[in-house]
C-alpha cells in the first residue's frame, strides 16, 4: 500500500520476494514433516506446482524480454540525427520524452556518436538545459506534447519504433531558462511541497495582508480565476510582484 500511495513502480517490491519465497518454503517443510503421511502427496504436489510455475514464468520472460530494444531506439535517433543538414545538427538537441528514452540515447551516444540526450521527465529535468544556442529539438517519443508550444514548427522526420517518432521542432520561441522549469516533471513530493510553501504564503497574507509574496507564486503569463474577484493576470514588475485585470 505505501508503494501505490507513493506513486512506486511495481519493481521496487522485487527485492521481497526472496524471503516471502523463503517464508513459504519453511511453511511447506514444516507441514511436509507434521502431516499425516496420507497427506504427503498434496505437500510434494505443491512443491511440483511451485517450480513448474517459477520455470514458466522464467522461461516467459526471457522469451519476451527484448534485450535489442534500446539499441534499436538509440540507432534509430542517431540516424534522424545524422540525416540533418551540417549547421542545423550542430544547433540540435537530442531530446527524449521519458528518462528511460533518454538513457537508451545516452547509453549508446559513443557507439553511434551523438551528443548527450536530455530530457525533463523525472530526475533528467534535474540536470541543466541545454546551451542557449541550441535552438533545434529532435524529440524522441510518443509527442511533443507540452513542448510544442515552445516552438514554431513540429514535424515527424522518422519512426524510432514501440510506437514512437523523431520530430524536429525548430522556430524556439523562448529561452532554455524560461522553457525547463515550465515542462519539467517533478514527482509528487516536489508538488506537494510547492503546494505546501502556496499554503503558508495564503496564511502570511491573511496575517498581514502583503499580498508580494503570494504574487511571486504565479508566472509572469499567468492567469488567476477568481470565483468573487473574477478574472486576472499577472503583472510582475519587480520582485514583489502584483495582479491586474
Amino acid at each position: 500500500m505505501v508503494f501505490v500511495a507513493t506513486a512506486g513502480r511495481p519493481y521496487y517490491l522485487a527485492g521481497l520476494y526472496v524471503p516471502l519465497a523463503a517464508a513459504g518454503a519453511l511453511r511447506l517443510q514444516r507441514r511436509r514433516e507434521t502431516a499425516p503421511s496420507r497427506r504427503r502427496w498434496l505437500i510434494w504436489l505443491g512443491y511440483g506446482l511451485s517450480v513448474a510455475s517459477a520455470a514458466a514464468v522464467l522461461i516467459l520472460s526471457v522469451s519476451i524480454a527484448r534485450p535489442d530494444v534500446g539499441e534499436r531506439i538509440a540507432q534509430r535517433a542517431a540516424t534522424a540525427y545524422y540525416a540533418l543538414p551540417t549547421e542545423r545538427g550542430e544547433r540540435t538537441v537530442v531530446f527524449g520524452e521519458s528518462y528511460i528514452v533518454t538513457a537508451y540515447v545516452d547509453g549508446y551516444s559513443k557507439r553511434y556518436q551523438q551528443p548527450e540526450a536530455y530530457s525533463t521527465n523525472r530526475s533528467y529535468g534535474y540536470f541543466p538545459p541545454p546551451p542557449a544556442g541550441d535552438d533545434t529539438v529532435l524529440y524522441v517519443g510518443r509527442d511533443p506534447g507540452a513542448l510544442r508550444t515552445y516552438f514554431a514548427d513540429v514535424r515527424t522526420v522518422g519512426d524510432v519504433g514501440d510506437d514512437m517518432h523523431a520530430y524536429l521542432l525548430t522556430g524556439q520561441r523562448q529561452s532554455w531558462d524560461e522553457i525547463w522549469p515550465r515542462v519539467r516533471t517533478l514527482t509528487r513530493e516536489e508538488l506537494e511541497e510547492v503546494f505546501q510553501k502556496y499554503q503558508r504564503a495564503v496564511i502570511e497574507v491573511g496575517k498581514t495582508w502583503d499580498w508580494s509574496g503570494y504574487a511571486d507564486h504565479f508566472t509572469e503569463d499567468a492567469k488567476y480565476v477568481e470565483h468573487a474577484m473574477g478574472n486576472w493576470k499577472a503583472a510582475k514588475t519587480s520582485a514583489s510582484g502584483s495582479f491586474r485585470r
